[in-house]
């Protein structure tokens, strides 16, 4: 019996290229970047990115419900061209609020949370506190009422005046233009401060240009809520209770 040279089988050139298509799919697939996870409330800010630093977190549990504060690292100085200071320039700590003179929450934190910080931390010379003017809600009432408060600041009366119009928001909250400037002055009397000079400070107009430039300044460090902090230079948004900035200044050193 002859023995006969097995035939070579004829390739198949359809499935040879489905076999190169299924792994050149899941190549892709390992190959592909993977998006990065995004943290949890990180504002939509061009000032915020890798500065190489981790979020600070804070795990929380009041009455019963747990909660968690992240502040995010920002790539910007909030401090550069502020005016309202108070405190010691050399404090471990420096806090910015970016605030709205109509923001509820707001008159939260400024009537019961800021004077605590300012007894306990500001006048021991361990926190500088710093106040930036921001709009989210208030339109032109908070214009107006951040422009008296800056007229207020000319005669050494900001923080006075910005105390008062939190604590007392139902007194000039129904008012505008005009009405809104002419109770204010009013009611500035009693911190002190001349009304005729207030009113004709204000009716210049001289701040317009600088609240503007607040207010997009504020939205370059993403605040799209009032009050927002930076805190040595990481982003905290809404008004905290009191024991929160407490841990937050405890991390550094304070």
């Amino acid at each position: 019996m002859n023995e006969t040279t097995p035939r070579p089988r004829a390739s198949n050139p359809w499935g040879l290229a489905i076999v190169m298509l299924i792994v050149g799919f899941f190549g892709g697939l390992l190959a592909a970047p993977r998006p990065a996870p995004i943290a949890a409330n990180t504002p939509a800010s061009s000032t915020l990115g890798s500065t190489g630093l981790q979020p600070m977190v804070f795990n929380l549990e009041q009455n019963g419900q747990k909660s968690q504060i992240i502040g995010n690292p920002l790539l910007a100085d909030a401090t550069s061209g502020a005016t309202y200071i108070l405190g010691d320039q050399n404090a471990k700590v420096t806090m910015i609020e970016f605030g709205d003179y109509r923001c509820g929450y707001c008159h939260l934190f400024t009537n019961q949370t800021l004077p605590r910080i300012i007894e306990t931390y500001v006048k021991t010379g361990k926190v500088r506190y710093i106040y930036r003017d921001t709009i989210t809600v208030g339109g032109e009432q908070t214009v107006t009422v951040a422009s008296v408060a800056a007229c207020a600041n000319e005669q050494g009366k900001f923080w006075d005046f910005h105390q008062m119009a939190h604590a007392n928001v139902d007194t000039w909250a129904n008012n505008t233009g005009a009405q809104l400037v002419s109770t204010l002055s009013q009611m500035s009397q009693r911190l002190g401060i001349n009304s005729s000079t207030l009113e004709s400070c204000v009716s210049s107009n001289r701040y317009a240009t600088r609240y503007n430039t607040e207010v997009e300044l504020s939205k370059r460090f993403g605040v799209s809520g009032t009050p927002s902090f930076v805190i040595n230079g990481y982003f905290f948004s809404g008004a905290l209770p009191f024991e929160v900035y407490q841990k937050i200044f405890e991390t550094f050193g304070v």
